[in-house]
């Protein structure tokens, strides 16, 4: 049974931070725990799902990864995005049988992709710190990819900043074994959290994902298209490959290629999409037409064919 003293306890910690919308952090505890106990339920009912959107290479156009996003097919909130229900997760410790589902099942759905534009591309799976320090968390992915038959090598993770630790923690020796067996690891949200720049030159990552907070206003906000170069030029020093997460328009594509960044994400091309919306999508690419709207994107629509 979840500890209601250890959601409440942090429920009081995270109450500060606690934006609208994000229905985990606003909640009083009790709603957490019975939140939790809902999340429970429906990992054995199969309540969530995956929603994949794809990322663009700046230069050439072509798709160059495609992330995998989870959603919940709540009975009754309908489907609810990851910012409402994550942080109950990772308190309760339903982070790693959640993240170890989405694992699966982004492989199941990437090893379909033999042929055609989708043909090699590498699949974003995000991880979280508490999944790194379970003891069976390798073992499973080892499985899941031979299970799935899909390569190492085009899995990648995304991991939080705070999961990025000196080589000394025991979570830099989970990235270095991961990366060793071929799986590439990523940084999302670099420049949100604590960076510590002095270890990131050790980390086994091969890619950082630039905030969509960093592209407001640009181009134009002057701060911002500092900060975005500034990722930009480190990661290319690193050898790292830049995503830019919550691209728009033509003009922050423009300024996103213009500074050396390699590939992008977000509405100006689609929205996060069921796998059989992204086939029809991938269809029409490049021709400029972007994808059709997915049922329940912004939430507050049940799931297709539930």
């Amino acid at each position: 049974m979840i500890s209601e003293d250890v959601l409440t306890a942090a429920h009081r910690a995270d109450a500060k931070g606690a934006t609208r919308g994000d229905w985990s952090a606003a909640s009083p505890p009790a709603q957490s725990v019975k939140l939790a106990g809902e999340m429970r339920a429906g990992l054995t009912r199969g309540e969530f799902f995956l929603v994949f959107q794809p990322q663009i290479d700046l230069l050439t156009q072509r798709i160059a990864g495609v992330e995998a996003l989870v959603r919940w097919q709540h009975p009754r909130h309908r489907i609810l995005l990851p910012n409402q229900f994550i942080r109950v997760a990772e308190l309760s410790g339903l982070i790693v049988p959640l993240g170890n589902q989405m694992l699966r099942l982004a492989c199941i759905e990437a090893a379909r992709w033999r042929s055609g534009p989708l043909a090699g591309v590498k699949v974003s799976v995000s991880g979280y710190p508490l999944q790194l320090r379970h003891e069976g968390f390798i073992q499973h992915i080892a499985s899941t990819l031979h299970q799935t038959g899909l390569p190492a090598e085009r899995l990648l993770i995304q991991l939080p900043e705070s999961a990025i630790v000196h080589p000394g923690h025991a979570n830099f020796s989970v990235l270095k074994r991961l990366r060793q067996r071929g799986i590439r690891l990523a940084i999302t949200g670099f420049g949100t959290g604590f960076s510590c720049l002095a270890y990131l030159p050790q980390v086994p990552v091969s890619s950082l994902k630039i905030d969509r907070s960093f592209l407001s206003d640009v181009p134009g906000n002057t701060r911002n298209e500092a900060v975005t170069r500034t990722i930009v030029e480190l990661g290319r020093t690193l050898d790292l490959h830049l995503v830019a997460e919550g691209v728009e328009t033509e003009a922050q594509a423009d300024f996103l290629r213009e500074i050396g960044c390699g590939s992008a994400q977000g509405p100006l091309y689609a929205p996060p999409q069921t796998a059989s919306i992204l086939s029809e999508w991938i269809r029409t690419w490049p021709a400029g037409t972007q994808a059709p709207r997915m049922a329940g994107q912004a939430g507050n629509s049940p799931r297709p064919g539930a």
